[in-house]
């Protein structure tokens, strides 16, 4: 039980880590495939999903959890006190925000380019 209670930094570390990575890659994705749908006119109508709403959601979420935690481990800090994983978080957050708040325009709007 002690080896786990050392260990438990090490797994919420690979935890953030991997779902920041998992978040990023959906939403840049998505972002991708809007720029796609923008040159090359989709044969179906684009649908309004929330699954990014959700994952902005979830990106917030562990924005938070994170900053509170590793703002303690002074090994990840940079010299200008920034952190690596506040950083990461705040990309994938943009990066969903950027696709869910034009999402509905574009599904509107690239059909009748």
């Amino acid at each position: 039980m002690n080896t786990f209670k050392q260990r438990l930094p090490l797994f919420t570390t690979i935890t953030l880590i991997s779902a920041f990575i998992i978040s990023f890659g959906v939403g840049l994705i998505n972002y991708i495939k809007l720029l796609y749908y923008a040159f090359e006119l989709p044969s179906y109508p684009i649908e309004i999903t929330y699954v990014p709403l959700i994952l902005m959601f979830f990106s917030l979420f562990l924005g938070e959890f994170s900053f509170r935690f590793y703002s303690r481990i002074p090994a990840l800090h940079v010299k200008n006190g920034k952190l690596f994983i506040l950083i990461a978080s705040h990309i994938a957050v943009d990066i969903q925000f950027l696709w869910f708040a034009t999402a509905p325009i574009h599904a509107k709007v690239i059909p009748y380019l």
